[in-house]
């Protein structure tokens, strides 16, 4: 499924499909934070400054629970950056593959902004050490760092990228829908 402002709110999903999240993914996070605002009735009045990062926390929360909740696979495909909210949707993913010039961030600390909700994601997925450092510098990482930090499933070579990130979903797809949904609940969000 390709990802973007215009096609984020139109997700529809069918038995044994595999979700896979595909785009910019620093525009993606928004993208999903506004689809789900508008499916609760939530953007009906302009929201500005700390009101409005209240809202995108909520909403890009309630995203990263909704993923974790899926009954489906929820695969990543990073190309680019997958910075703050973007880097959040990628773990809350159940893969990630990523492209080898992909990089990863969780900067929001440089701007004052405590990102609580990414953290438990992020413990879960690279221990408490690695989450607070990745969390607190806001480094940037390479494809290649953040599959040795546990936050990549796969990293490939830009010109076997979209053949291999095919091959997987093709695989999960293939999968029978009554095995992924036990497998689903044998990894709960």
């Amino acid at each position: 499924i390709a990802a973007d402002r215009a096609h984020v709110g139109a997700l529809q999903l069918d038995p044994g499909e595999v979700i896979a999240v595909v785009g910019r993914f620093d525009a993606i996070a928004g993208a999903f934070a506004d689809a789900v605002a508008r499916a609760c009735g939530d953007l009906v009045l302009p929201l500005t400054g700390r009101r409005q990062r209240c809202h995108d926390a909520k909403a890009l929360g309630h995203v990263f629970h909704t993923i974790r909740r899926m009954e489906k696979p929820v695969v990543a495909l990073v190309k680019g950056r997958a910075y703050a909210g973007g880097a959040g949707l990628a773990t809350a993913c159940d893969i990630v593959l990523a492209h080898e010039d992909a990089r990863f961030a969780y900067p929001e600390v440089t701007i004052g902004f405590v990102p609580a909700m990414v953290m438990t994601l992020l413990r879960r997925s690279v221990g408490e050490k690695q989450a607070f450092d990745l969390v607190s510098t806001g480094r940037i990482l390479k494809a290649d760092e953040a599959r040795e930090f546990g936050l990549v499933s796969r990293v490939f070579a830009a010109r076997e990228f979209d053949q291999l990130s095919q091959s997987v979903l093709n695989t999960l797809a293939d999968a029978p829908p009554s095995a992924m949904l036990k497998l689903s609940k044998l990894n709960p969000g």
